[in-house]
């Protein structure tokens, strides 16, 4: 929730494949998450993009969130 609740999205509530790839990348870069390569693409996969490219930004967090080892989550 805080993490969709503070970042920026060109349409409300929904993120396109970029803004989920530097989504990540943010929270690599300032929650320490170990992120690999797969993950977006393991998530995105899991996902069935409008015909925009747009995903639901809750249900991208909800797929990457379980990729994450427990032990970073908290």
């Amino acid at each position: 929730s805080y993490v969709l609740n503070n970042y920026s999205m060109s349409q409300p509530r929904h993120i396109s494949a970029q803004e989920a790839q530097l989504l990540l990348n943010n929270m690599q870069r300032f929650c320490n998450f170990p992120v690999q390569d797969t993950y977006f693409a393991t998530a995105w996969s899991q996902l069935g993009e409008d015909n925009n490219g747009y995903v639901s930004a809750s249900l991208f967090i909800q797929a990457v969130i379980p990729l994450i080892p427990p032990a970073y989550i908290w």
